[in-house]
Parts: structure tokens; sequence; C-alpha cells
């Protein structure tokens, strides 16, 4: 794949999050396709996958997903991403707080036959803890 054929589907995958659209998966992924996900497990195939789009949009409504960079490397892709969301839902066994979360998620991509074939995510979860109330950050001091 060319350096634009795959920016061209990690752009479509940011749609299909930000959408929580599962219909988009087929498109996006192999057949054999795994996604490892710290907030929603591992899933492997497009059936799992396009579940997890559904939980994420049940727990977060009103995502966006700001790209904030892209290195592709041969096959690999690695994003950087800011989400923003309201949370809606259940997570780390917080109770819907409809309050605005933002935090930081990476994703590295391997790509095989012009789709998506491994998916890894990162969150930095301390800052999503951090907004919902869970964790008490301390100021730094300088």
């Amino acid at each position: 794949m060319t350096r634009d054929e795959i920016a061209a589907v990690l752009d479509r995958w940011i749609a299909a999050q930000v959408a929580s659209n599962p219909s988009a998966v087929p498109g996006l992924y192999t057949p054999d396709a795994t996604v490892i996900s710290p907030m929603f497990g591992a899933f492997v195939g497009h059936t799992e996958i396009g579940e997890s789009y559904l939980e994420a949009g049940r727990l977060y409504a009103g995502i966006t997903n700001m790209l904030e960079a892209r290195v592709i490397e041969n096959d690999q892709a690695i994003d950087v991403h800011t989400v923003r969301a309201t949370h809606v839902g259940e997570i780390f066994g917080v109770p819907p707080s409809n309050r605005q979360i933002s935090f930081t998620m990476v994703v590295v991509f391997d790509m095989r036959d012009g789709r998506i074939a491994q998916e890894r995510r990162l969150y930095d979860f301390t800052s999503v803890l951090v907004q919902l109330g869970v964790l008490r950050a301390r100021p730094a001091h300088p």
C-alpha cells in the first residue's frame, strides 16, 4: 500500500469511530483482524470489532476525534489523537456522569491487503479518571 492509501483507510477509520458505525468495519479491517484495547478488550473479526464500535457509542456521546500526528512506515502506521466526548455510560465502574472529557489516544496499525490487520490502542487513562472524579491529581509546582 502507498502512504496515501494507508492514510485514506485511517481517515475512514476516524470517521467510523466518531460515528460509532459498525457497518464501516468490513471496509476497514481484514476478516481476521484483531483490535486490542485496554478500554474494550480484545476483539477478532468483523462482528466483534463492530460490537466494540457500538459499545463506544453507548459509553460516550458526541465523540470528536482530532488527529494530532501520523507516522506511516511501510505497512505500519501510528496515529496520535485527541478524543473529546460526553461520558454517558458506565466505564471503569463509574456511572454515567454526563461530563465532557478529553483524552489522548495513540493507535498502532498493521495493514494488510489494503485494510487494517491489527490495531493496538493506548489511552491516557489517568486523565480520564481525573476528569471523571475517580482520581485526584496534585497540581504541579514550579
